[in-house]
C-alpha cells in the first residue's frame, strides 16, 4: 500500500509541472560582479495582484523557477541592494536564461520584504542579523565554519569572543563553566546524557548538518532562564529550495599516532560504529551486577575473559557523509519539502608518555606515573528534516535527530605510590573504559500568520538520551622484586577494590514545549511587536553504577597469584577466582524528576529610527524531586523535594546613531540550578582516575552538620556593546559586561572517614563576581579576509573556611584571563567567468592559564598552562560539482601543561615556592584531506 502510495504521489508531481517553462540565470554585484547568495526573487502574476511563489539563490548566485505559461512579474531583492523589477513572459517548455546584475545601496535590512525563505548559512546574513537584532547576540554560518576549519559545534563555539573548551566536554563563556550555559536545538532545550554536565557534548554535533549557531549572551525572557553565561542555540539545516544531494568524505592522519601500535581490550560486538553496548554488557550477567550479600559466589557463565588485551596498527581517520533533499511545489502554493542526512566519523588517538603526579602540601609525591593512552572515538549521525507549507500563511515542521558517540579508552600507567609497599615497589595500572553517549531528539514546530498584525508560533520537543559505561576494567599489578623488571603479581589492596570492573548507565526523557502569540504593532512600517506565551519541561532520569571487585582463593597478605601481565587472562579461571566482592550495599543511584512552568511577555518598540526598547518578564514555577539509592535492597528510598518560584526581568536597548552602527544595552536576573547528580546523597562511582562524589540534599533552611546547604544561584547581569559595521560582512565591536552571582555553587572537597577525600557541591555563602572586555574585528579588503577577537576575563570567588583552602580568594574553576582568536585567509578565484575558487587561511587560537582544579586540605591550585594552536585550510572548488579540501591542524603540537603550585616554606605556610608538572601531554598535529561532490 505504502509503494502505490508513493507512485501515486510521483505521478501526480510529475502532472504538475507537465509543460512548464523553466527560467534560470545567475544574479551578481553590478560593481564587483562577485555572485549574490540569498537573493530573494518573488514570482507575482501579470497585475502583480497576488504573489505566485519565489525562490532564493544558492551560495553560488544561481537560481532556477520553473512556471506554468504566461505573463508574470519579477520582484528581485537582497540586503542593501537596490530592488529590481522585470515582466517576463514564458511558453511551454521554454528555457529562459535570465542573468541580472544588482547595484549596492544603503545598509538597511528594514526596507526588504523576504518572500522565500533565506538560508542563514552565510556569514554576510548573520552579520546582518546581529546588526537588526536588539538583543547582544554573535552568530556563526556553516560557511564560516567550514572557512575556519571547525568540523563540529565544540571546535566552531571557540571561534567566538570569551568562548573556550576545556576538552570537549567542559564549556566555559566568559569564564562561567558547564552550570551556567545552556544549549537549545532549534530553540529548544537540549538536555545531555553525561550526568556530571549540564551541557551535552559539543563535539557529537557535525557541521555537516548546522546551517548556523546562535550565541545569546544576553538573557532573553523568550528563553528559560538557567543561563548566565550563554545560550548557545544550534540550529540544523532545513529543507533546500532546489534539489540537492551532497556527499563527502575524506581522512586525516595523526604523527603520533596513525600507523603506530594501538592497544585495546578485548571485546565483541560492532566496535567500529560503536554499537556494541549490549555485547559489552553481557560481558558481565546483570545477575552480578547487584548482590544481595557482600560476597558472591560466580557462576559458569560469568566471563573470566577480563583484562585481555590486543595491539594493532591505529588507523586513520574516516569522515562519510551523505545529504539529500527536495522541495516539491504541490497546487494552490503548497509545499512539501524534505533534507535527510547520514555521517559516520571516527579517530585513533594516542598520547605517548604522559606525565601523571599527585604532589602534596610538603612537596611529597604522592603518585608518579607515565601513562601511555589510547583512545577510539566514534560518531554516527542521522537527521530528517520535513516541512509542509499548505499556504503563505501556514508551515508545519518535523525534525528527527539521532546521534551514537562511543569512546573506548585503554590506559595503562606504570610508576609508583607511597600507600602501595611503602612506594619502593613499581605498579603498572592498566584501565580500560567505554562510554556510549546516545541522543534522540524529536521535534514538531508550526508557525500561523492568524491576521495581519497576530501570528501564532508553537513548537513540541521530545528527547531520550542514555549514558552507558557498559565495561569499565581497572587492574593493578605489583613488581615485588626491583631486581626483576619482569615479574609480577596481581595486588588487591582496599579488600579487593583495587582490581575491579564497573558498570554505569542512565536513561533521561525530557518533553519541552513552547508557544506564543506575535502581534505587529503599525501598518507601514513595524513599530515593534508584543509576545506573550507559556514555555515548560519535564524531565526524568534513572541513574545507576555498579561494581566488584576480585578475591583469589590463594590470596597472602595483600600480594597474591604471580601473572603475565602481557597474557592475563589465563589465570582468571574457575581454579582461581572463587567470588565476586561486589559493594552494591552502598548507594548507587537515584531517580530524579523534575518540571518547570513559565509565563512569559516580551515588549518591542522602535522610537523612531534610532532607539529600540526590548523589555521582558518571565516566571518560572519549578520542583525537583530526587529519590537516592540509599542500599538496593531495603526499598526504604524516600524523595526529597524542592520547590521554586521565581520571576525574571530582561531589558535590551538598542541606540543606532547612524544607519551602520549600534549601542546596545543588557540588564536581567538569571538562575542556576543544581542537577539531580548534585542533590542525590548516594555514593556516585565517578570516571576513572577520578574521586568519589557524594552529592548535597541540604538546604537553608535544614543545612548541613557542618552549616552547607545546596540551593538555586542567582545572578544580576549587565552589559554594554559598540557594533560597527563598515561594510558587508564586517564588523568592529567592543563590549564589556559585569555579573554578580549570589551565593554560586561549587564543587569542593571534603573528608571522609578522616581520610578519604570525596567531592560534593555546595553554595558559598558570599557573592562570585565575573567582569570583562571582548573586542571583534572582522575586515575584507579585497580577495583578503581578516577575523581577530579577543575577551579580557576577570572573575572572583571569597573561598569558604570549611574547604581548608590556602587563598582567601580566587578565580573561578576554568576561567582564562584572557582568549584570543585570529584568522588570516585569502580567495582566489580563476578560471572562465571565474567559477572556480580556492580559499587559503591560517587560523590561530590561545588561552590564558586558567585554574583546572582547587586544591583541596591544603595542597596547592593545580593550573592548565597557556596552549597556542595554528591550523591551515586549503578549500578549492575544482569545477561546479567537485570540491577539494586539504587541512593541517594542531601545527604547533604544543604540550598540554598542568601545574600545582606547591609550599615547602614552613616558616611561611602560604607562601607558593615551586610549581610541579602534575600531568603533559601531547595531541599530535593532523593532516587530512576532504572530497565533496555536490548534484
Amino acid at each position: 500500500m505504502k509503494i502505490k502510495l508513493s507512485i501515486l504521489f510521483l505521478l501526480s508531481s510529475l502532472f504538475v509541472f507537465a509543460n512548464t517553462g523553466t527560467i534560470k540565470g545567475i544574479i551578481k554585484d553590478k560593481d564587483n560582479k562577485e555572485h549574490l547568495m540569498g537573493v530573494s526573487i518573488a514570482i507575482y502574476n501579470k497585475e502583480k495582484t497576488e504573489m505566485i511563489t519565489g525562490t532564493i539563490t544558492d551560495m553560488d548566485g544561481n537560481y532556477e523557477i520553473d512556471l506554468e505559461p504566461g505573463d508574470y512579474h519579477f520582484e528581485i531583492s537582497y540586503v542593501s541592494y537596490k530592488n529590481e523589477d522585470l515582466r517576463i513572459a514564458i511558453k511551454p517548455e521554454e528555457t529562459i536564461i535570465k542573468n541580472i546584475e544588482l547595484m549596492e545601496t544603503s545598509f538597511d535590512l528594514e526596507s526588504v520584504e523576504i518572500i522565500a525563505r533565506v538560508s542563514r548559512e552565510s556569514e554576510n546574513l548573520l552579520l546582518l542579523d546581529q546588526k537588526e537584532a536588539t538583543s547582544i547576540e554573535e552568530k556563526i554560518g556553516a560557511k564560516e565554519l567550514s572557512r575556519k576549519g571547525s568540523s563540529n559545534v565544540a571546535a566552531g563555539v571557540k571561534k567566538i569572543a570569551g568562548v573556550s573548551m576545556m576538552g570537549s566536554k567542559q564549556l566555559f563563556v566568559r569564564g562561567l563553566g558547564d552550570r551556567y550555559n545552556s544549549v537549545e536545538l532549534n530553540g529548544l532545550p537540549l538536555v545531555s546524557p553525561d550526568p556530571t554536565k549540564k551541557i551535552i557534548k559539543l563535539d557529537m554535533f557535525s557541521s555537516n548538518i548546522i546551517e548556523y549557531l546562535n550565541v545569546q549572551k544576553a538573557y532573553s525572557a523568550n528563553h528559560f532562564a538557567d543561563y548566565t553565561g550563554a545560550l548557545i542555540n544550534i540550529n540544523t539545516l532545513d529543507y533546500p529550495e532546489e534539489a540537492l544531494l551532497k556527499f563527502s568524505m575524506g581522512s586525516s592522519f595523526n604523527n603520533q599516532s596513525t600507523g603506530k601500535d594501538f592497544t585495546r581490550i578485548n571485546a565483541e560486538g560492532l566496535r567500529y560504529f560503536s554499537f556494541d553496548v549490549k555485547k559489552r554488557q553481557e560481558l558481565t550477567p546483570q545477575k552480578y551486577w547487584v548482590a544481595k550479600k557482600r560476597t558472591q559466589e560466580i557462576d559458569a557463565d560469568f566471563n573470566y575473559a577480563s583484562y585481555g588485551f590486543s595491539k594493532n596498527k591505529a588507523m586513520p581517520t574516516s569522515d562519510f557523509s551523505l545529504t539529500g533533499g527536495k522541495l516539491f511545489k504541490l497546487k494552490n502554493q503548497r509545499k512539501l519539502g524534505f533534507l535527510i542526512h547520514l555521517s559516520h566519523k571516527n579517530k585513533y588517538e594516542y598520547k605517548p608518555n604522559v606525565i601523571q603526579k599527585q604532589i602534596n602540601k610538603q612537596n611529597i609525591i604522592d603518585a608518579d606515573f607515565i601513562s601511555q593512552k589510547y583512545s577510539y572515538n566514534s560518531v554516527f549521525t542521522s537527521f530528517l528534516n520535513l516541512a509542509f507549507i499548505p499556504n503563505k500563511n501556514n508551515s508545519l515542521k518535523y525534525n528527527i535527530l539521532f546521534l551514537n558517540n562511543g569512546e573506548d579508552g585503554f590506559n595503562e600507567k606504570v610508576g609508583t605510590r607511597p600507600d602501595w609497599q611503602n612506594g619502593e615497589k613499581i605498579a603498572t595500572i592498566r584501565n580500560a573504559q567505554y562510554i556510549n553517549y546516545r541522543l534522540f531528539v524529536q521535534q514538531l514546530k508550526g508557525e500561523h500568520q492568524l491576521s495581519k498584525p497576530l501570528s501564532l508560533h508553537w513548537a513540541l520537543g521530545l528527547t531520550d538520551v542514555k549514558y552507558d559505561v557498559p565495561d569499565r576494567r581497572e587492574i593493578v599489578y605489583i613488581n615485588p622484586t626491583s631486581e626483576n623488571k619482569n615479574e609480577w603479581v596481581y595486588m588487591t589492596l582496599n579488600n579487593g577494590n583495587d582490581s575491579k570492573r564497573v558498570i554505569v548507565n542512565q536513561l533521561n526523557k525530557e518533553l519541552n514545549f513552547n508557544i506564543f502569540f506575535k502581534y505587529e504593532l503599525g501598518k507601514k512600517e513595524t513599530k515593534g511587536s508584543i509576545k506573550v506565551g507559556a514555555a515548560g519541561k519535564s524531565t526524568t532520569t534513572n541513574y545507576h553504577s555498579y561494581y566488584y571487585g576480585y578475591l583469589f582463593e590463594t590470596q597472602e597478605g595483600n600480594l597474591t597469584l604471580p601473572v603475565d601481565i602481557q597474557n592475563p587472562d589465563e589465570y582468571f579461571t574457575p581454579e582461581y577466582l572463587k567470588k565476586v566482592r561486589n559493594n552494591s550495599s552502598d548507594a548507587m543511584g537515584y531517580i530524579g524528576e523534575s518540571y518547570i512552568w513559565a509565563g512569559f511577555a516580551d515588549f518591542n518598540y522602535h522610537f523612531g529610527e534610532k532607539i529600540t526598547l526590548n523589555a521582558g518578564l518571565r516566571t518560572e514555577i519549578s520542583q525537583m524531586s530526587v529519590t537516592a539509592d540509599m542500599n538496593v535492597d531495603d526499598g526504604d528510598e524516600k524523595a526529597s523535594t524542592y520547590k521554586d518560584f521565581d520571576l525574571f526581568p530582561a531589558l535590551n536597548i538598542k541606540y543606532a546613531p547612524q544607519e551602520n552602527m549600534n549601542i546596545k544595552l543588557a540588564a536581567s536576573r538569571t538562575i542556576t540550578r543544581p542537577s539531580f547528580y548534585e542533590k542525590s546523597p548516594a555514593y556516585i562511582i565517578p570516571e576513572q582516575g577520578a574521586r568519589q562524589i557524594i552529592g548535597n540534599p541540604y538546604t537553608k533552611e535544614n543545612p548541613s552538620n557542618d552549616g552547607s546547604y545546596l540551593e538555586n544561584s542567582h545572578s544580576n547581569n549587565i552589559e554594554i556593546k559598540w557594533e560597527y559595521f563598515p561594510n558587508m560582512g564586517e564588523i568592529i565591536s567592543l563590549g564589556a559586561y559585569g555579573k554578580i552571582i549570589n551565593e554560586p555553587i561549587e564543587r569542593v572537597s571534603k573528608l571522609k572517614g578522616g581520610t578519604d577525600i570525596t567531592y560534593t557541591y555546595q553554595n558559598f555563602q558570599d557573592k562570585g563576581y565575573a567582569t570583562g572586555v571582548e573586542f571583534v574585528f572582522r575586515k575584507k579588503l579585497g580577495s583578503l579576509f581578516t577575523g581577530f577577537n579577543a575577551a579580557y576575563i576577570y572573575t572572583l570567588v571569597k573561598t569558604s573556611k570549611t574547604n581548608n583552602e590556602n587563598a582567601e580568594k580566587r578565580s573561578l574553576q576554568g576561567a582564562s584571563p584572557y582568549l584570543i582568536n585570529a584568522d588570516l585567509g585569502y580567495e582566489l578565484k580563476y578560471g572562465k567567468d571565474k567559477k572556480y575558487r580556492s580559499y587559503i587561511s591560517l587560523v590561530y587560537n590561545v588561552f590564558g592559564k586558567r585554574l583546572f582544579s582547587v586544591g583541596i586540605s591544603g595542597a596547592g591550585n593545580q593550573y592548565e598552562m597557556p596552549i597556542n594552536t595554528l591550523d591551515f585550510i586549503l578549500k578549492n572548488k575544482i569545477s561546479k560539482k567537485w570540491s577539494f579540501d586539504i587541512y593541517a591542524k594542531n601545527i604547533l603540537n604544543a604540550k598540554h601543561t598542568i601545574k600545582q603550585d606547591v609550599y615547602e616554606n614552613m616558616q611561611s605556610p602560604n607562601e607558593i615556592t615551586n610549581h610541579i608538572v602534575t600531568y603533559q601531554f601531547q595531541e599530535g598535529i593532523n593532516i587530512g584531506f576532504k572530497i565533496k561532490y555536490s548534484l
